[in-house]
Order: C-alpha cells, then sequence, then structure tokens
C-alpha cells in the first residue's frame, strides 16, 4: 500500500484534493496523517449502481403493482450480489487520491448527513425484501471499494507521460 500512496501522491504534486494545501514529507511519514479517499463517494456509486441493477432485472420504474414481474423480483431478491459482475463497472468510475485525514473527516460529516437522507427515501420507497437486498449489496461493495485500489487511466498516464484515452 506505501507505494501505492507514493503514485497516488505523484500524481496529486503531493496536494490534498479537499483543501488544496501542501502534503508535507513528515505527513506522508506519518501515516496516521493522510489517507486514501475516493469520488464518487461511496454512497453515490451504490445509488447508481444499485438502480442499474435494478434496471437489468426490469423492474426500475414500476408505474403500478400490475406493471411488476413478481418472478423477476424474487428471482432478483434471491440471487446474491455478484462483485465480480459489477467490478469493472464500479472501479472504471471511481477515482482515488490522498487527503489529509482531518479534512476527510470533515467532507464525511457533510456527506453523511445527505446520505442518510437518501437511505431513509430509499427505504420508504421499496418492499422491505428489496431494501434488505440494497443492504446486502451495499455491505459487500463498500467492503470491495475499501480494499481495492486502482489507478484511474488518467492518473496511470500522468505517472508514465503518455496520453489517456
Amino acid at each position: 500500500m506505501p507505494e501505492f500512496r507514493l503514485l497516488l501522491l505523484t500524481t496529486q504534486k503531493r496536494v490534498c484534493t479537499l483543501c488544496h494545501t501542501r502534503i508535507t514529507a513528515s505527513q506522508i511519514e506519518e501515516t496516521s496523517a493522510i489517507q486514501i479517499d475516493h469520488n464518487p463517494r461511496i454512497h453515490t456509486i451504490k445509488v447508481e449502481l444499485w438502480d442499474s441493477l435494478l434496471k437489468e432485472a426490469g423492474i426500475l420504474n414500476i408505474q403500478s403493482d400490475a406493471d411488476l414481474d413478481k418472478e423477476a423480483l424474487n428471482a432478483f431478491i434471491q440471487s446474491p450480489f455478484d462483485w465480480e459482475k459489477c467490478k469493472f463497472r464500479v472501479l472504471s468510475k471511481t477515482r482515488y487520491f490522498i487527503v489529509h485525514i482531518d479534512c476527510n473527516k470533515q467532507d464525511a460529516q457533510v456527506v453523511k448527513a445527505v446520505s442518510a437522507k437518501e437511505r431513509k427515501i430509499l427505504k420508504n420507497s421499496m418492499l422491505p425484501a428489496l431494501y434488505n437486498k440494497y443492504l446486502e449489496m451495499s455491505k459487500i461493495l463498500t467492503k470491495k471499494l475499501r480494499s481495492t485500489y486502482k489507478l484511474s487511466s488518467d492518473q496511470y498516464a500522468s505517472i508514465f507521460n503518455i496520453k489517456s484515452s
């Protein structure tokens, strides 16, 4: 992981992407002062992925119970969330960077409030079994995003001085 942090710092020119101040050499050595963050936020990734999974299953934007394909809904609810199937879709849109821990904590407070409101809306707008399926996907996705790091194509290009596609 230290190598990945150094690669990220190189692409950022040692500047925190949240406060736009320089990340010092002592902060780099003191790993408790900086951390890896990502964009978009986990909650945004979850909601976008959830919507696309519902569309693929044919159970998004149902106007009434009469339009609902109950077999498709049951099959969707009973099937396990497949991270491998969604991995490329998620990671190709995710960009990692290094930030000061204090900056990230401040930013997280704002994001936490917004995502809590959105989760409440989600919970109230779907069947309990479907919401439980969302929670299952949510837990797996959070765990995988926090343990799978990959440079974006433009970060890779900036490190190796090549044009990104």
